[in-house]
This record gives C-alpha cells, structure tokens and sequence, in this order.
C-alpha cells in the first residue's frame, strides 16, 4: 500500500464518495502513523506525505545514513500494514483532532511572528536547551540559536510562510516558503522544512532543512 510512489495529489475524475472514501483511508494510516516508534514515524512522514521525499533529503533532514533511511521505511512499512491490517475501519477521533490542534497552532504562531512581530510569543514554544540541527551540519545546542536565526531573517525583511502542517503524536513537519525582500530576492533558498519533536507541547528538537525548490501542497 505505501510506496515512494503513492500518490497524494487530487484526481479530478474522483466522484464525491470516492473522495470520501480516500479521505478516510488517509485518516486511517494517519491514525496507525501516530503509533509507529519516533525514528520510524518521522522517515514515514517525510517520504510518504512530504514534499522533500528522496532518500538524499530525507537523510540531509534528519542527519542520518541513507541506508538508515531505507532500513525505517522498510520496517515502518511493515508495521504499517500490520496495524492497518489490525484497526481496520477504526479511527481515533482524538488523533484527528490532535492534528488538527498542530495546524491552528503552528500557521498562528508564524502568522503572529510574520504580521505583528510576536516573537518571543514563537520562541517560547521552543525549549531553552533546544537541540537544533541544521542542513546537516553540526547539532548545537540552545533557543539562541534559533533566536539568532529569526532575528536576522526579520533584520534581513525575510519572512518564512508556512504551507502545510503535518502532525503524527509528537512529530510535526512544517513545509514553507521563504518571502524575500525585492532588493534582495535571493537571500534564502525558496523552500524550508522544519521537523519538530515535541516533549509536553513544548519543541525540544528541531531540524531545519532549506531547499532549493518550494513544498508542493496538493488540495486533498
């Protein structure tokens, strides 16, 4: 069922009841991705409803081998068909709605960071001894960092747009664009990626990831 070529982009020969019937399908392995281990569900995300998906980015995103990446998607999928096999027709509403908490809260914290300036209001959804990895460099550690990232990027009149939400239990993915100032259009890269670890609603580890090519969001 899941493969790297899963489609998850709208048909438009899809009558309502079929739309239907895809949209609980999602909502289905949703519910079983939320149970997968963290390693396990995080690849998951990434390879099958993300927009940076070849095994090159996923291993730059989350820091790892590539052949780590293939040995979680193999075993992840094997658990996948497993637990899909073993809740079939069985939705957790709570996991719907907790999803649905991660986008509301994650397109307002940038909205409010972007438009009124709010950012400590942002930072403070991050822990103080955040652990950030960035483009695969070193990991460093401390909510400086990030602090130092947003400032410049405000200083810089850039401002980082969020697309799409993506939420399982305590991994979240955020896919933007950045917004560049006209005197300066190629300051950052045109797509970012974040992936969020959480630990009591707050982010204790995040990985930033630029691209050079923007998220594709579908409709669905």
């Amino acid at each position: 069922m899941l493969t790297a070529e899963v489609p998850d982009r709208p048909d438009d020969g899809l009558n309502v009841e079929e739309r239907l019937e895809k949209a609980a399908l999602r909502e289905w392995i949703w519910n079983a991705m939320s149970k997968l281990p963290e390693p396990l569900r995080v690849t998951a995300m990434l390879r099958y409803f993300g927009s940076y998906q070849s095994y090159e980015e996923l291993a730059a995103i989350l820091a790892i081998p590539i052949g780590t990446i293939r040995s979680r998607l193999s075993e992840a999928k094997r658990k996948l068909a497993e637990m899909l096999l073993d809740t079939a027709g069985l939705v957790n509403s709570e996991s719907r709605q907790q999803s649905q908490e991660h986008q509301r809260f994650y397109f307002e914290i940038f909205d409010g960071l972007n438009r009124h300036g709010e950012r400590d209001r942002f930072l403070r959804h991050f822990a103080e001894d955040l652990y950030l990895v960035r483009g695969g460099g070193k990991p460093v550690l401390g909510r400086s960092h990030l602090a130092w990232e947003i400032d410049s990027d405000t200083e810089a009149g850039v401002r980082l747009e969020p697309q799409r939400v993506l939420g399982a239990g305590n991994v979240i993915v955020v896919e933007g664009r950045f917004s560049n100032p006209p005197e300066d259009p190629l300051h950052c890269p045109p797509g970012v990626a974040l992936v969020i670890f959480l630990r009591n609603r707050t982010a204790r580890r995040l990985h930033l990831h630029l691209s050079p090519r923007p998220p594709v969001i579908d409709d669905d």
